[in-house]
């Protein structure tokens, strides 16, 4: 069960957290995918909403034979202050936009990884699958994919040592030009219809990163 107050680790070291498993023994912290307005484009986690982002990246996809590719690859890091254990379970959610032409009948699914990097080495901690989406010809939709993420073997990093979270967006078609948009506003400014329930959400791209503590 989960309880929205901040916890202070053992120790004097002060560290905040959204929300506590008491029943795991970890706190989250949300990060907010992120891209800065530069040149390089760079991409980032954030740790608070309020920022606007670019908003999205597209990829235009088109295959002959209905082969699924990857058509956006992104690395979303940020380089941690202090040591930290991350272990347990990880949450992400994303918006795809999915934009099928005439005569185009595409699919698509996403995949998070969550990653440590030591400035030179990337090791995987945990991936997961969404599952695969259909859009048909001529239409426009929206898809919020929620994944999980098993990072229950844990992982310590150092002061320095980078936390990355790597989505890809693969698709395919029957034939034409399908679409893709992935979202990452921090701040949601567009909110969408979600397919196929209806539902409005938002157009941020989130992950809950489960942190040991001591209880």
């Amino acid at each position: 069960m989960g309880y929205p107050v901040p916890f202070s680790t053992k120790g004097g070291a002060i560290a905040s957290y959204e929300w506590l498993d008491i029943t795991s023994g970890v706190g989250y912290r949300t990060y907010y995918g992120f891209k800065e307005n530069t040149a390089t484009a760079d991409y980032s986690l954030v740790t608070t909403s309020i920022f606007d982002s670019g908003g999205y990246i597209r990829a235009d996809m088109s295959t002959v034979d209905a082969t699924y590719i990857k058509g956006i690859d992104i690395d979303f890091d940020i380089v941690l202050a202090r040591p930290a254990y991350v272990q347990g379970l990880a949450y992400f959610n994303c918006t795809v936009k999915a934009y099928a032409q005439a005569n185009c009948d595409g699919n698509h699914y996403v995949v998070a990884t969550l990653v440590h990097y030591d400035g030179s080495t990337e090791t995987e901690l945990a991936s997961a699958q969404s599952e695969t989406t259909n859009t048909p010809e001529s239409s426009t939709e929206y898809f919020r994919h929620a994944l999980v993420l098993d990072v229950t073997a844990g992982k310590k990093f150092k002061i320095g040592e980078t936390l990355r979270l790597t989505v890809e967006v693969w698709g395919n078609d029957t034939q034409g030009t399908m679409t893709f948009h992935l979202f990452f506003d921090p701040s949601s400014r567009l909110t969408v219809t979600d397919h196929p329930n209806g539902a409005t959400t938002g157009t941020d791209l989130k992950l809950h990163v489960p942190f040991r503590v001591d209880i």
